[in-house]
């Protein structure tokens, strides 16, 4: 804690205790799949601190939720609906968990003694130390009454309302229209998912064709196998989901389907539409198929709607938490614990990896309070999601180009006019991983390494060797790092990850398109799957105020505070460099270079609006 408390330098029995699970740690069943979590206190309690005062500079943003809205018996500003009258007393959940953990974290603090100060804080972690008692109002959890009133969480600060204004009747019209939601359904993700890391189109090949026919049963039409043979047939399968129950949050039901959607390629435009969508609940006790043109339209709505939720519940939990918070996180710990201050790996590392093992922390610590209002509603679900979504799953296996070649998709089946342009979150997560590739590969190169000088290096492998281990990082595949070629490569993955990750804090990357929150909505408010012949309204299954409330607020902790760090000093891409000892300037050159390249990305994402310092340096939320 501010270095009051050194945790690594405890002797403990367990083996690379901050590494321990833990929810299986007190379970007595450690996990086979997920990595590691680490627990650190160094730092915890700043962060804590810095997050509360995130919350402040939310504020004007939280005011300009002030148009009026009808709703049920209600009329009031959208704040009021969002998140509870002003006049009712009720805490800022958010503000008040906050304030719980920095009241906790100064108790454990206060422990004097690293052993008794970390088991302190284990037995926060074991515990549910953090309530907040008052009721949450009746105005947070209505449905809303029409689509256009999903516009509610759109702010009037910083002309957010006014920039979306235009676009709020096309967004509508695809919660309404059976034809306009199928045509922007594929859309909305290859141009938009960016936060999210959506790469999970896949093409229907023969490996996963026998497969798919067996879930879609007699569902499954003849022409679907011509169009396997054209290369025409994609899936997006989030079945995963299944295996998940949905849950109760304040009397709100919170349901993550498990969904399989196919897609149909147009072979000349490369467009994709929508054409079946598999909807199941928890071990499928309910699952319905949904073919476009053999339901009516109001239930397709409600498929392209169930799917929609599922992959916006992949993309917070899985996309983005897992692949760039999880992963890196366990690498980066090991990293810290292993590598002195001098060693080349650790001058790389070093700048990116503050913040990011302290918010998991937080975020687990008040799960209830700061996580989205999706269906994975305490810490322990969460992990059991991730650790499910681990299984045979190794880490080259996140960066983009191994993901885009294990699904099938190409550079041809997405390109018209140009590279990529029918799925363009692809473009740039390859952009920013061949600029992490140039700047690994120079600065490795200018410390003259040699194969035999990374294969005898103690350092090295003592920081793989925990990286790897079971019941430490337990990150699989990554092999042995005994060659130059094999450290750039694990270096790159990692430098990507935590570079990538700055994307979220755009205001391209969440805003308006994701915070109008029926184009990604976070949980269906019901479980039941429309049968045949039955009249329903979407308005009911779709997210209610109080749900659109808390994402609104996950969404301004990126949109609307600053970096703690920025990766673009704001003195210049020259200023505030990584390498001291660099006397031909070869590593600060390298750096500058990918500064200016993370710029021309931030161009690329956001033309319209200028943020060069809006990316931070490392993952800070």
């Amino acid at each position: 804690m501010e270095g009051k408390v050194s945790v690594d330098a405890l002797l403990l029995d367990f083996q690379s205790l901050p590494f321990l699970d833990i929810l299986n740690y007190y379970q007595g069943s450690p996990s086979h799949n997920r990595p590691g979590i680490p627990i650190r206190l160094e730092g915890l309690l700043d962060s804590a601190r810095k997050l509360l005062a995130r919350r402040q500079e939310m504020e004007p943003a939280l005011a300009g939720l002030s148009r009026t809205y009808k709703i049920g018996s209600y009329r009031g500003p959208a704040r009021d609906f969002l998140f509870g009258p002003s006049d009712e007393a009720s805490p800022d959940r958010f503000q008040a968990g906050l304030s719980q953990v920095v009241s906790v974290l100064q108790n454990v603090e206060a422990e004097g003694s690293a052993e008794k100060a970390f088991f302190a804080l284990l037995r926060v972690f074991a515990g549910d130390v953090f309530r907040l008692e008052a009721e949450t109002s009746q105005m947070t959890k209505m449905p809303l009454q029409s689509f256009d009133q999903f516009d509610i969480s759109l702010t009037e600060f910083d002309q957010t309302f006014a920039d979306a204004k235009q676009f709020v009747p096309q967004w509508t019209g695809t919660l309404s229209d059976a034809q306009k939601a199928s045509a922007a359904f594929w859309p909305n993700f290859a141009e938009n998912g960016l936060a999210y890391n959506l790469l999970i189109l896949e093409k229907v090949r023969a490996a996963n064709q026998v497969r798919l026919k067996t879930l879609f049963g007699n569902a499954w039409n003849a022409e679907w196998d011509n169009l396997v043979a054209a290369g025409q047939l994609y899936a997006i399968d989030l079945s995963l989901f299944c295996r998940f129950p949905s849950t109760q949050v304040d009397g709100l039901m919170r349901f993550t389907p498990g969904t399989i959607t196919l897609l149909r390629q147009d072979s000349v435009t490369k467009e994709l539409t929508p054409i079946a969508v598999r909807v199941a609940s928890f071990q499928e006790k309910k699952l319905r198929i949904f073919v476009r043109g053999q339901v009516p339209d109001d239930h397709w709505l409600y498929a392209l709607q169930a799917a929609k939720t599922s992959v916006t519940v992949y993309g917070i939990w899985l996309g983005h938490v897992y692949h760039w918070h999880i992963v890196t996180a366990a690498a980066l710990k090991a990293m810290l614990s292993n590598l002195g201050s001098t060693h080349p790996v650790y001058q790389i590392l070093r700048p990116q990896s503050d913040f990011l093992m302290q918010f998991d922390e937080i975020l687990l610590l008040i799960w209830k309070f700061l996580a989205p209002p999706t269906s994975f509603a305490s810490k322990e679900s969460f992990l059991q999601l991730i650790d499910a979504f681990a299984e045979n799953r190794n880490f080259f296996d996140d960066d983009p180009q191994a993901t885009l070649t294990r699904m099938g998709i190409s550079k041809a089946d997405f390109s018209v006019h140009s590279d990529w342009d029918r799925f363009p979150i692809v473009k740039t997560y390859l952009e920013c991983f061949a600029s992490a590739s140039t700047y690994v590969n120079t600065v490795v190169d200018s410390f003259a390494l040699r194969d035999a000088d990374i294969a005898g290096d103690s350092e090295i492998q003592g920081w793989i060797n925990e990286t790897t281990r079971p019941h430490a990082g337990n990150l699989r595949g990554i092999g042995a790092i005994d060659t130059v070629a094999s450290l750039k490569a694990v270096l790159t993955s990692l430098v990507y990850r935590t570079t990538m990750h700055g994307c979220s804090r755009l205001r391209k990357s969440l805003s308006p398109v994701l915070s109008f929150v029926g184009n990604y909505p976070v949980c269906l408010q019901s479980d039941s799957i429309p049968v045949q012949g039955e009249s329903i309204e979407l308005l009911q299954y779709l997210p209610y105020t109080g749900t659109i409330g808390l994402m609104t607020r996950f969404y301004g902790i990126f949109l609307y505070t600053e970096p703690y760090v920025p990766l673009i000093p704001k003195a210049g891409v020259s200023e505030d460099l990584y390498y001291p000892a660099d006397p031909t300037i070869v590593r600060n050159g390298a750096l500058i270079k990918f500064r200016q390249s993370v710029l021309a990305l931030m161009q690329e994402i956001q033309p319209l609006r200028s943020q060069p310092h809006q990316w931070p340096r490392g993952i800070e939320t």
